[in-house]
């Protein structure tokens, strides 16, 4: 182990975030793990055995999306992630031998956490502002819906100008309708988080994107 600390042998011992669910309503594929979603929890699952290193930075990153926005957890210098691990605010945890190469990591870690913590963020945000839409009526339904997704479009500055708009809500099928611009290009990505945040509210049964 090259970063230690009892701070950082307690994240591995009692993850909350790199661990399997008991219940998975939602999965995505995220580079070499998936990202499963389920009442109100999120766990990550590695393709193949992490390093102690990495399920240490991976599950501190995770727990800094709790307290921490986007912007901040993506400008965060490992530096700050190594004094936080410290037992002792004197006694650093990891070797100036070892520094770099687990800045390296770190680095690595964080680019490729991007769609995860995004996901997360998008994740927060759908259980905070609209867990649910069932039985709600048609003009509260839809200042619901604006309300949420102007929200994701702040968090995450989603490609300016919009892309997209809410064409139509169904409550009869629960089927969530998006106007796409075709003269606005943007990455999969972003659509597939549009996807992602409309079907995780209870009673949108589908989502459907028009050119």
């Amino acid at each position: 182990m090259l970063i230690k600390s009892n701070k950082a042998s307690e994240l591995v011992i009692n993850p909350i975030y790199v661990k399997s669910l008991s219940s998975v309503n939602i999965s995505r594929d995220m580079a070499n793990a998936r990202v499963h979603f389920g009442d109100g929890e999120m766990g990550v699952i590695f393709n193949e055995e992490a390093s102690f290193e990495q399920k240490v930075i991976i599950e501190q990153l995770m727990r800094f999306s709790e307290v921490m926005t986007y912007k901040e957890l993506i400008g965060l210098d490992f530096r700050e992630l190594e004094n936080f691990l410290r037992d002792q605010n004197s006694k650093p945890c990891i070797s100036p031998l070892d520094f770099i190469k687990i800045e390296k990591e770190f680095i690595f870690i964080k680019n490729f956490l991007k769609p995860v913590l995004i996901f997360k963020k998008g994740f927060d945000l759908q259980q905070k502002i609209l867990p649910s839409i069932k039985g709600v009526d048609f003009i509260t339904s839809c200042k619901k819906l604006k309300e949420l997704f102007s929200s994701v479009d702040n968090e995450f500055a989603l490609n300016k100008p919009k892309f997209y708009q809410i064409q139509e809500w169904l409550i009869p099928t629960g089927e969530l309708i998006f106007k796409i611009n075709p003269d606005i290009k943007v990455d999969d990505f972003e659509y597939e988080l549009l996807r992602f945040i409309g079907e995780g509210v209870i009673g949108v049964n589908s989502v459907r994107m028009l050119v």
